[in-house]
């Protein structure tokens, strides 16, 4: 399949996933691959503006949801993935690529489905088995105090609420449809086949 062709936007977020070589798993302790990734990104964050919303760190992964208000979403992962291999090098014994290949990337233009793009990357740790809740997790935003910038939340919800929808485990369907729209330039899930509409967190307005 093609790479599809990079849309440069300033006004919605991107959900990114990146993986590591043949989807080994990092070969450092993830208290150091996350040490890595705190740093990269606030190396990437002083050479272009952009928000963090959510991270989360997998064994051979990682999901974020990122705006770049100057329409850099490249010049930023460019910057973030080259730390982030540098510093994996540096105390590994890995010479060749960390990544598997570029990073894939889609648009979440549709805020209806914006809480449930959060949901699927803070429940990634529960879906592989490591915790049970998401707020159990280590190696996201969502849970870690260390995080060296800040997380722009675009929920309007409290909390409490929030960790009650991420906790809610989706239905097989809905994951596999998740899956499939993250895929497209512009993310898509049938919300009419998948979820009730009260279902959906609100958005905060720009």
């Amino acid at each position: 399949m093609p790479r599809k062709n990079l849309i440069r936007n300033s006004e919605v977020p991107y959900h990114i996933v990146s993986r590591s070589r043949n989807k080994d798993w990092y070969e450092l302790p993830m208290e150091l691959m996350w040490c890595i990734s705190m740093e990269s990104f606030k190396y990437a964050l002083g050479k272009h503006n952009a928000f963090i919303h959510a991270f989360v760190l997998m064994s051979n992964h990682y999901h974020l949801l990122i705006t770049t208000p100057d329409a850099n979403i490249d010049k930023f992962m460019f910057e973030f993935n080259r730390k982030f291999s540098e510093r994996v090098r540096e105390n590994s014994i890995r010479i060749n690529q960390i990544f598997g290949g570029r990073y894939k990337w889609s648009l979440v233009k549709n805020s209806s489905y914006l809480s449930t793009v959060y949901r699927y990357i803070y429940r990634n740790p529960c879906e592989a088995g490591i915790v049970d809740l998401v707020e159990e997790y280590s190696y996201s935003t969502l849970r870690a105090l260390d995080i060296p910038f800040p997380i722009i939340d675009l929920l309007d919800a409290p909390f409490s609420e929030q960790l009650k929808f991420f906790n809610e485990m989706a239905q097989k369907n809905e994951r596999d449809l998740i899956r499939k729209g993250m895929k497209k330039k512009f993310f898509e899930a049938p919300i009419n086949r998948v979820s009730r509409e009260k279902e959906f967190l609100p958005i905060m307005c720009a």
